[in-house]
């Protein structure tokens, strides 16, 4: 009988560590969660991807990444530098964009495009 009550102990020990594993949050569908596993915070983030400026022959791109730093990158010719980069931090849909001490606000318009000092960025 004795046996039996020891076995019947190991089998309750590995049943609740079973359920203890599988209860588990992993914080896959949280606001900033890495979902894809590659790093990217991709969760409520409008500005992920890249956009596009384009008029009279000037065509600017701005990339924004959802890795865990949220950085971005942006080329063409309404900048003096071939590329330019930095950080930015979200609140709603507005996004801050920080480089070199100096900050510019895009303001996403819920659609398809956002506003960053009167230019108009498209996906």
């Amino acid at each position: 009988m004795p046996n039996k009550i020891f076995w019947l102990g190991i089998l309750v020990a590995i049943f609740v560590f079973g359920i203890i594993m599988i209860a588990c949050d992993d914080n896959s569908n949280t606001g900033n969660s890495d979902v894809t596993g590659n790093g990217d915070v991709e969760i409520g983030n409008p500005f992920v991807g890249t956009w596009k400026y384009s008029s009279s022959g000037v065509t600017t791109t701005i990339t924004f990444y959802s890795n865990l730093d949220l950085t971005w990158v942006v080329s063409g010719s309404l900048i003096t530098t071939s590329t330019s980069h930095g950080t930015y931090s979200l609140s709603g849909n507005t996004a801050t964009l920080s480089v070199n001490g100096g900050t510019s606000i895009a303001t996403f318009d819920g659609n398809s495009s956002f506003n960053m000092g009167g230019f108009i960025f498209t996906k």
